[in-house]
């Protein structure tokens, strides 16, 4: 290893960093690990340094040089582990692509399917059709996933939910399938919430508010704000929600929910990367009576490419 690459790392990662533990490079961009002389690079008490070459430029990876301990090479990533568990043992993990260190390591997201939605990452394609190939899977099917009304829920056919959020242009689109032995649309003059419908709450900073997706005769729905944050508190209301449109159609095991949303309804434009979200579905097997509610609450991130740099994931608070 270049006696000069040495130098520059320990620009970053200061002067007691002397140790080198592994160096590499692909094209222009160099990677270099160095430790302290003496330390236990795979403890909680020891640190490893990984910094980038790059173009005459030095930079650290997206570690925390205080909770982040080297773990391991493996063909593809280097991966840290932080000592964020109890008592200060080792927790959760970050990984960073070899090839192109610049970039996270993430799982790819085609066809997975996940039981929550923190995080969800946002997958971006130029139609609906190829978003929803990239798209993860979140399921909802236990009573772990039922906040409310679990004494009325018998099994996954009376009620789960399995949904795709995606980007398509300036648009946010999600695709709800919904089990459900006894489907109940809306009717004009009843209240929304005793029909079978989906409710979607969105917190894209201070401005969160709470959607109900209501199920018409003929495919339609119909969007209404049904909470909205005003000063210190989720005030009710009940409105009509500008812009959002889409359909419904029954399946054999209940039936499934196309939505679009406006992608300035649903992100903040001082916080672009984060919004929270949560999906449930609510189920009312007669009309009148709302009886479950199941899904989840988790965190939309709309990283700019995916997995995203290393400079974007820095930029999330964690």
């Amino acid at each position: 290893m270049p006696e000069a690459s040495l130098a520059r790392a320990r620009e970053v990662c200061g002067d007691d960093h002397t140790v080198p533990l592994h160096h590499e490079c692909h094209g222009d961009t160099c990677t270099l690990l160095v430790t302290r002389e003496g330390t236990d690079e795979g403890s909680c008490d020891g640190f490893v340094c990984p910094v980038v070459l790059k173009n005459g430029q030095v930079r650290s990876l997206a570690v925390d040089q205080d909770l982040s301990v080297f773990e391991e090479v493996t063909p593809t990533e280097y991966v840290f582990t932080s000592c964020d568990g109890p008592y200060g043992s080792r927790g959760s993990r970050v990984s960073f692509s070899r090839l192109r260190p610049d970039v996270m390591a993430f799982t790819p997201t085609q066809g997975l399917h996940v039981n929550g939605a923190e995080p969800y990452p946002v997958r971006q394609a130029a139609s609906i059709k190829a978003a929803r190939a990239l798209a993860p899977t979140a399921h909802a099917d236990t009573r772990i996933h039922i906040p409310w009304g679990s004494d009325a829920w018998r099994d996954e056919r009376d009620l789960a939910l399995a949904w795709q959020v995606m980007r398509v242009g300036e648009a946010l689109w999600l695709h709800a399938r919904v089990d459900d032995d006894v489907v109940v649309p809306f009717t004009q003059g009843a209240a929304g919430r005793d029909s079978d419908h989906l409710e979607l709450t969105v917190s894209p900073g201070s401005g969160s508010f709470k959607l109900g997706v209501l199920l018409e005769p003929g495919g339609k729905l119909q969007v209404r704000r049904w909470q909205k944050w005003v000063e210190t508190a989720m005030k009710e209301e009940d409105e009509a929600f500008d812009g959002a449109e889409g359909s419904w159609r029954r399946t054999r095991q209940g039936y499934e929910v196309d939505l679009r949303l406006p992608l300035t309804a649903v992100r903040d434009p001082s916080s672009r990367i984060t919004t929270g979200l949560s999906v449930f579905a609510s189920d009312a097997d007669q009309a009148g009576k709302q009886e479950t509610l199941m899904g989840h609450q988790g965190t939309l991130y709309f990283w700019s490419e995916y997995p995203p740099s290393t400079e974007e994931y820095l930029r999330v608070p964690r």
